[in-house]
């Protein structure tokens, strides 16, 4: 089935893109300009089988920033992506790692991850993979904007070779619909999916794409449900410097699981980490407001101490705040732990 619909869709002899006004539709039409949206535009016009097509990218922001993006020593995003090693190898076949800036990507071959109450815990160690004495790597952590940066600069590349690729930035979708008409040689496009943008742009699409997050307008049109419910949770990210005098850091990724929430720390390139803990919002509050140094503090507490401890910390930076921190805690052991405790 899969083969009969990439045939219909992209293999067919008559390209009806090209029959219709040029500047009006297209074989596949991606909203979003992330990293998803960015690497799949960069895939189609990679590959001889859909490269003669017509394609298009949709993005709200302006992309030129990024395209243009320069890294700053000891000055890393917040926003970081965890590529495995066969994410890089196809990023590497449709011409994207070339144009990635390596040395601010950062392989890490250690995962310690383990639980804050009972200690139970596993490793991962890729030296169990060593083969021909050659160390392998768990997965690359990168900066977003790296990966973004160096899709654009590819998909540039694929139109001075002659792929046909528009990209419309700094719009946003106002409308999606199905509009019966026909072009002026009598195609009949009712199925395909008109895409109206808010700068007055109307596109359509033979295949649409959505890569458009969470509050997706082609999600929307498709009737496709979300079902979701509120965890009571939030993230805090951070980029922190690592302690030069443990050098095994900077190969080693750590995860340890609270009953607030987990913590993670992900290794970058020039000693630093990216950071992101979950816990209750109160908390997440608190650790946002609190100095750099008290910051570092609680984070490494939250790698060591006990959970006890750490209820105890996590009183004192709320100390003033309207924030009901013990009965927080309570309320995450009623459901999954035999005892409450209290300090």
């Amino acid at each position: 089935m899969l083969r009969s619909f990439q045939r219909s869709c992209f293999l067919g002899k008559r390209n009806f893109a090209t029959s219709i006004s040029r500047d009006l539709a297209y074989d596949v039409v991606i909203i979003g300009g992330g990293v998803a949206g960015v690497t799949l535009a960069c895939a189609l016009a990679s590959s001889p089988a859909v490269s003669r097509r017509r394609i298009a990218l949709v993005e709200a922001m302006d992309l030129t920033g990024v395209k243009s993006w320069e890294p700053k020593q000891d000055n890393y995003s917040n926003r970081v992506v965890s590529l495995t090693p066969g994410t890089m190898n196809f990023f590497s076949k449709i011409g994207v790692k070339s144009h990635m800036l390596l040395d601010r990507t950062h392989g890490y071959r250690d995962m310690k991850v383990w639980d804050g109450v009972t200690g139970a815990r596993i490793h991962l160690d890729s030296a169990l993979l060593n083969t021909n004495g050659q160390q392998q790597t768990i997965a690359y952590m990168v900066e977003n904007v790296n990966v973004q940066s160096a899709a654009l600069k590819r998909i540039e590349e694929c139109r001075e070779q002659g792929v046909h690729i528009d990209i419309f930035q700094k719009t946003k979708v106002a409308e999606i619909n199905r509009e019966s008409e026909t072009s002026h040689d009598g195609i009949d496009l009712k199925d395909w999916p008109t895409i109206h943008l808010d700068d007055g742009k109307t596109l359509k699409a033979r295949l649409l794409v959505g890569a458009d997050g969470i509050n997706s307008p082609v999600r929307d049109f498709a009737g496709i449900e979300s079902l979701g419910w509120d965890y009571d949770a939030q993230g805090v990210v951070a980029t922190l410097k690592l302690d030069p005098e443990r050098p095994e850091s900077s190969l080693t990724a750590w995860q340890r699981f609270l009953p607030t929430g987990p913590i993670a720390m992900l290794p970058l390139a020039e000693g630093y980490a990216s950071m992101v803990w979950s816990t209750y919002p109160g908390i997440a509050k608190a650790l946002k407001t609190i100095p750099t140094s008290d910051f570092c503090t609680m984070v490494n507490a939250a790698f060591r101490m006990s959970h006890v401890d750490l209820s105890y910390l996590y009183k004192q930076i709320t100390r003033g705040k309207n924030h009901d921190i013990q009965g927080e805690i309570k309320s995450g052991y009623t459901g999954c732990r035999v005892s409450i405790y209290t300090c």
